[in-house]
């Protein structure tokens, strides 16, 4: 068997790695729970929106009649799902040491280093997908480069919810409480939520636990628990679970430092929609989160790794977005 016909196998196919990267225990992101996955089979996706709400299209063969379940005005949008691609390599230099140990040894070594090369590109991805969601929850999803893939207060023509807290002034993360509730409730109408989540810079987050009804009430939590852990951790206030979120890349917070961005729980209230890679295997498919495949390298030097994801992440309730700033 030559250097690197263990990498023919089937074990090697795009099916198989595909699979094996969609089972690894990647660890998600902050705000992968806020998101409900759906695959498709197209590589845009129709959003109705109905009172506000967005809602996936089912697709149905042309020339057939939708169902009809009332007259109510309805706005239909499509939106081109972002490709992300991504590279890796295992060179015929990382195979060489192992091939000593036998055939078995040597494919579980082969494995082992698809494996770990396979978990690095899937890292990337899922923060990539952080990012997205980030965008997402702020109402804009910004690419790599910093350019807007979707606005979606432009697309759906709706004006963002800014709520401004002095904090300066004692008592005002109360009252800013009190206004985020309500401009909820309006949001959602009758649809009901589970809860609410602020999520905070590290600025915000230091002058919001200072203000001294937070911190009476912090201190008090749980019987002073605050004084037993970590203070950063997240703290339920006036039905709302505020917590610390600094996830950055370099320079680059996927929050604002100084803002709070709200986030409402319950079903379904974010989507994350998987569009199906652009390979004559995937076409016309059933998206999958992400695909992996490898090719053969010139003069079998090493395989190369390819591995992407096709994912629009969506908020269902574009109104709920809102924006908490200190000054």
């Amino acid at each position: 068997m030559g250097m690197l016909d263990v990498f023919r196998r089937k074990e090697f196919s795009m099916v198989s790695l595909t699979e094996s990267i969609n089972l690894q225990p990647v660890v998600p992101g902050r705000l992968a729970r806020h998101f409900m996955k759906k695959g498709i089979r197209t590589t845009s996706a129709a959003i109705e929106e109905k009172y506000g709400q967005l809602t996936l299209i089912q697709s149905a063969a042309r020339g057939s009649q939708p169902h009809t379940t009332s007259q109510e005005k309805r706005v239909m949008r499509n939106f081109v799902i972002p490709h992300l691609p991504h590279n890796g390599q295992v060179l015929a230099a990382d195979v060489q040491d192992l091939r000593a140990f036998g055939t078995e040894d040597r494919l579980a070594g082969v494995n082992e280093m698809i494996d770990q090369e396979s978990e690095q590109l899937a890292n990337d991805h899922e923060t990539t997908w952080e990012w997205h969601r980030a965008g997402a929850i702020q109402g804009v999803v910004y690419d790599a480069d910093g350019t807007v893939i979707h606005n979606y207060f432009n697309e759906f023509g709706i004006a963002e919810t800014v709520i401004t807290i002095d904090s300066s002034v004692p008592g005002s993360f109360r009252k800013g409480a009190i206004a985020i509730s309500r401009a909820l409730e309006d949001a959602m109408g009758a649809t009901p939520m589970t809860g609410m989540t602020a999520y905070c810079g590290d600025q915000f987050w230091d002058a919001f636990t200072c203000d001294p009804q937070v911190r009476d009430s912090f201190e008090r939590w749980r019987d002073g628990e605050y004084n037993r852990q970590n203070p950063r951790r997240a703290f339920n206030i006036w039905d709302i679970d505020w917590e610390e979120y600094r996830t950055k890349l370099g320079n680059r917070y996927f929050i604002d430092r100084t803002v709070a961005r709200i986030v409402v729980e319950g079903r379904g209230m974010f989507q994350h929609i998987s569009a199906p890679a652009d390979t004559m295997k995937a076409v016309n498919t059933m998206g999958k989160p992400m695909y992996m495949m490898q090719k053969m390298m010139d003069f079998d030097k090493g395989v190369t790794l390819h591995s992407q994801s096709n994912p629009l992440f969506i908020p269902k309730r574009p109104k709920t977005l809102i924006k908490v700033v200190i000054i």
